[in-house]
């Protein structure tokens, strides 16, 4: 998926703009609809300008919590029979009133009129129809869309809504219908419109494309951009995502878009970058935990096992809560990878002890898939064999899925499909699964690409798991590939 063009090496400094609900002082109850219509028209019309970032708040909290830098508020009453609308612009740091702002006039041409006294490129809304926009901040949208067939953010309303109420069929047979439609004045709500489409129909290639449309549309739109990156990440166009993670964070110190900003460098092939940036992850309040087993995944994955061990043993001690435990298994399969069996017995049982604490009542499973991947496949079969009880249902599919290796995923157009699917981070079970069928289908050098990186335990189909270091370390080793 290209990128060329979506937006400058540098970003500008970015105003952020809460518009908060207004107060209706009419006296009328009908009229309540327009307390949160205009803040969401204004914030339409200023979405895409530049050096903006329109907000909508119900509060102050609200406000400050988004990292508004300046708010709008206000009210509307009735004078002389025509709505009165009176707008107050607040710096937020410093508190002061920047200006005030009356205008008489129906919701539309007020609102048009303050979004271009805030910035003169304010886009048009969506709709000039006032009956529409009406029933659009009524809630009633498939009204609005009948007075006006061509009202963008109306459409995008209404499948927002019909998807919320887990009507996924509505929502996209609605979602066609809108975007069937040729003469949208906006390019924003249609490319809103395609993304939510293709999330419904969990359509990759569309959600990509629409999301770089939002994009280039929307420079200064950094929830798109995070998307956008995940989605390159997970097509496994590591520069692109690299590119926008460092984007995002031009513009806002987001931990998030750093941490995934390491796993990006990673997986282009820069370890340093990578430690660096999960090393400033990890300065961000609340986020230490995290960053350490962030740092454990990727030199796990890079095979450098002890440093591994010593990261997800921290990450354990500072939030052991966070993954249920589970870095400490990872600890333990580092610690095995690294050379030592008897020690990671250990630290397993440590990681067993925890869960069992929890109430987790798979530990007897647990322990035979460690004791299968690890070796001593006899000695997980007769655990598994002697159990009762509330794991007597996965010990015995378990033991079916062990009896019969020859019914292991080997499809190869099935498995490449499968392995496009699955984010980089969890892609250890199939990866070695597809490898696994290219070897077989002659095609070694693509299998080799495939097995550069070691794969992450606790990933993938659970009853698959303790194939997944066996035929990882053989295949890596040319071996014949016998289970």
């Amino acid at each position: 998926m290209a990128l060329a063009g979506c937006r400058s090496s540098t970003a500008p400094a970015l105003e952020r703009i809460a518009f908060l609900t207004l107060d209706n002082l009419t006296g009328d109850a009908s009229l309540d609809w327009i307390k949160r219509a205009v803040p969401a028209i204004l914030t339409v019309q200023l979405t895409g300008v530049n050096k903006i970032v329109p907000l909508q708040a119900n509060a102050l909290r609200d406000a400050y919590n988004a990292k508004a830098t300046r708010f709008v508020h206000g009210y509307f009453d009735r004078r002389g029979g025509k709505l009165h609308f009176l707008f107050t612009e607040e710096d937020a740091t410093s508190h002061k009133m920047t200006r005030t702002l009356t205008m008489d006039g129906d919701v539309p041409t007020a609102s048009d009129r303050l979004a271009k006294q805030i910035d003169a490129a304010a886009h048009a809304f969506s709709s000039t129809n006032t009956e529409a926009i009406a029933s659009w901040g009524q809630l009633d949208f498939a009204r609005a869309v009948s007075l006006d067939p061509d009202f963008g953010i109306a459409w995008v309303a209404w499948v927002q809504q019909e998807a919320a109420a887990g009507r996924r069929e509505q929502a996209l047979e609605i979602a066609g219908r809108g975007l069937a439609r040729p003469d949208w004045r906006s390019p924003i709500d249609r490319a809103r419109l395609a993304l939510l489409a293709a999330n419904l129909r969990n359509d990759q290639a569309a959600r990509g494309k629409a999301l770089l449309d939002l994009v280039r549309l929307v420079p200064n739109d950094l929830v798109s951009m995070r998307a956008l990156g995940e989605q390159e990440m997970n097509e496994r166009h590591y520069t692109e995502s690299a590119q926008l993670f460092r984007e995002v964070l031009r513009a806002d110190p987001d931990p998030f878009a750093r941490n995934l900003l390491g796993y990006s460098l990673f997986y282009a092939g820069d370890l340093a970058a990578a430690r660096k940036e999960l090393d400033e992850y990890g300065r961000a309040p609340g986020h230490e935990a995290n960053a350490l087993d962030s740092q454990g995944e990727i030199l796990f994955m890079a095979g450098q096992f002890a440093e591994a061990e010593k990261y997800f043993t921290k990450a354990h001690e500072k939030a052991p809560a966070l993954l249920q435990g589970v870095d400490l298994a990872k600890a333990a399969y580092a610690h095995w990878l690294g050379g030592d069996l008897p020690g990671a017995d250990k630290i397993f049982e440590d990681f067993l002890r925890y869960r069992a604490e929890h109430k987790d009542q798979t530990v007897i499973w647990r322990r035979a898939v460690w004791e299968y991947a690890t070796g001593r496949s006899a000695e997980a079969t007769a655990r598994l064999m002697a159990a009762t009880g509330p794991i007597a249902d996965i010990a015995h599919r378990q033991l079916e899925v062990w009896s019969k290796p020859e019914a292991l995923p080997q499809d190869l157009a099935g498995l490449e499909a499968a392995y496009k699917r699955s984010p980089p981070s969890a892609d250890g079970l199939v990866r070695v699964f597809y490898a696994r069928a290219l070897i077989r289908a002659g095609r070694q050098e693509d299998a080799r690409k495939l097995l550069e990186l070691w794969p992450l335990p606790e990933t993938g189909e659970p009853l698959l798991q303790a194939f997944l270091y066996p035929m990882y370390r053989e295949l890596r080793q040319g071996g014949s590939l016998k289970l």
